[in-house]
């Protein structure tokens, strides 16, 4: 097993951060900033919770107004200087008055380490040699044990707050679990796998590179997530499942977006007591002109006109409905058959 991954396309923002074995407040930190009283004037570090033998350089300064968030911290993994660089806004100061950017650990094993070696010299618990990471070691000794939460907050949180590597590390578990390949290999065959065996979905419907979804190489039909969304809701855990996804418009949904690419999936149910059809849906969006706003905006129109559609007297009681868009043409079925 590799000792970290990480997203070589990426800066060192939270949403790529690394993951390795042991993980600590989802491997990130925060830096406090003030922008500057002109533009142009260099931006200040107001506070910094930096890992360990970490260094920041500032390169920052003052955007015009409304310009928002534009800085990035180059940190590579394993490193210890990272140049903060580009811009923030000179009105980009909250109420609260604390404005902070979240980025990526160097090193997770070292960023709770050093954080266990505070809590000890608290008690007084002198630590004397320089501590480091070790890939092969057999002489260990447990000082302390700390458990990890249950599956179920682990997804929740997955879910509501797009915490990537979280995917990274589920993905990597069920391939060493399941031994149905090395776990190097396994953002390329564990969903894939999974989609054929569990839900008769063709194994080029599914094509993945990474377990969170970053990667610009993935591909996956907009009729396997549909396929999928309506396969689990034979399983026990269902309902853990379906609690976890964030509620927005009245519906249980999971979006993504990448540059000019709008994803979303999840269910509705009808808005009629007497009815209980289940209305699952799935676009994608790619390659799109104009704001990802105004494309937002018609794909929630679309599905509060489909909600009301899914509460028609004309389709069968209890089935399920499945709205598929695949660059903004649609697919419309009732009982599982399309259309």
């Amino acid at each position: 097993m590799n000792r970290q991954s990480y997203c070589l396309y990426l800066p060192s923002q939270y949403y790529g951060t690394i993951n390795s074995a042991l993980n600590w407040r989802e491997n990130e930190f925060s830096i406090y900033l003030q922008p500057g009283r002109n533009v142009g004037d260099k931006v200040s570090i107001v506070r910094l919770d930096t890992p360990p033998e970490v260094i920041i350089i500032n390169e920052l300064t003052t955007g015009v107004s409304g310009s928002g968030n534009n800085a990035l911290l180059y940190l590579p993994p394993y490193g210890h200087i990272g140049y903060l660089r580009g811009t923030i806004a000179l009105d980009i100061i909250p109420q609260n008055g604390n404005f902070s950017i979240r980025c990526s650990v160097p090193d997770s094993t070292l960023y709770v380490v050093n954080e266990l070696k505070q809590a000890m010299e608290q008690r007084n618990i002198s630590v004397l040699d320089q501590y480091k990471t070790e890939v092969i070691k057999t002489d260990r000794k447990t000082i302390y044990t700390h458990q990890s939460p249950t599956l179920d907050k682990i997804v929740y949180w997955f879910q509501q707050d797009s915490i990537n590597f979280y995917g990274e590390l589920l993905i990597k578990k069920i391939a060493q679990y399941t031994r149905i390949c090395a776990v190097d290999d396994a953002f390329l065959y564990v969903l894939p796998y999974y989609c054929f065996t569990l839900h008769d979905i063709e194994k080029t419907a599914v094509a993945t590179r990474d377990g969170s979804g970053l990667s610009p190489t993935n591909r996956i039909t907009t009729l396997s997530i549909a396929k999928v969304l309506i396969g689990v809701q034979k399983e026990k855990w269902f309902d853990t499942f379906y609690n976890s996804m964030p509620i927005r418009n009245d519906l249980r949904v999971k979006g993504g977006s990448l540059r000019n690419t709008l994803s979303y999936a999840g269910y509705a149910k009808p808005q009629a007591r007497n009815n209980n059809h289940t209305l699952v849906f799935s676009f994608i969006v790619n390659n799109y002109n104009g704001q990802s706003t105004t494309m937002r905006n018609k794909i929630w129109a679309l599905l509060d006109e489909l909600k009301t559609c899914s509460a028609s007297s004309r389709i069968a009681h209890g089935s399920t409905i499945i709205v598929l868009g695949i660059y903004m043409s649609l697919t419309f079925s009732t009982e599982n058959t399309l259309h």
